[in-house]
């Protein structure tokens, strides 16, 4: 049974995300999953029912990465001021109209969930890297995890940043550059570079 629910889950998910919230049907979930919309209501009272489901599992999957285990406190730092901005890019913007004008609760809800994450998970991957020294002991932690956390918003919703002409991914590389450098000590710059270098290894491995 979860299994089923699952599929309806990802099926409707990335539907919804690539054309909109009010234009899927559920004839076209149920086409999609290879069910009758009968057995769809089996799982989920309606569409709205979906779209909170969507929500929640999406929290789960997406913003646990940052938690997951083998990966580095730097690649857990990078990973999360970057990840909104990547969200941001993987949905349509009649997605994002959909939800502010017809779910207005549900996604004020999830933001608030999402920026208290992102705070808390960003205060503690700092305080590990100011223990472990590879992040400076002598920053206003809380100025900084405040910046940090709001920070993809502002780039994201600016109308005077967008007005610059820079694609939002430059702007998230420049900004990310002068940050880092400003938190991390000698030793975080070493693994840094060690860990571009690991990227670029991999990227140009895959291109051949």
């Amino acid at each position: 049974m979860e299994e089923q629910r699952k599929k309806i889950l990802i099926a409707a998910g990335k539907e919804m995300m690539a054309r909109g919230v009010r234009v899927v049907t559920m004839d076209e979930i149920a086409a999609r999953v290879g069910m009758s919309k009968k057995t769809i209501y089996t799982y989920f009272k309606g569409k709205d029912e979906i779209v909170e489901a969507i929500f929640a599992a999406h929290f789960d999957s997406q913003w646990g990465k940052v938690s997951g285990e083998g990966c580095g406190l730097i690649d857990r730092l990078l990973l999360l001021m970057s990840l909104e901005v990547r969200q941001h890019h993987s949905v349509c913007p009649q997605f994002l109209e959909d939800l502010r004008q017809y779910y207005p609760a549900l996604l004020s809800d999830f933001l608030q969930r999402r920026r208290e994450y992102v705070r808390r998970e960003l205060d503690r991957l700092l305080l590990s890297g100011e223990e472990e020294g590879t992040i400076r002991g002598d920053i206003d932690r809380e100025v900084i995890v405040d910046i940090l956390t709001d920070l993809p918003s502002m780039l994201l919703y600016n109308d005077r940043i967008a007005a610059l002409g820079y694609s939002v991914a430059r702007m998230r590389s420049a900004v990310q550059e002068l940050l880092l450098g400003g938190l991390l000590t000698d030793e975080g710059r070493s693994r840094v570079q060690a860990l571009r270098a690991e990227q670029e290894s991999k990227w140009e491995g895959n291109s051949n």
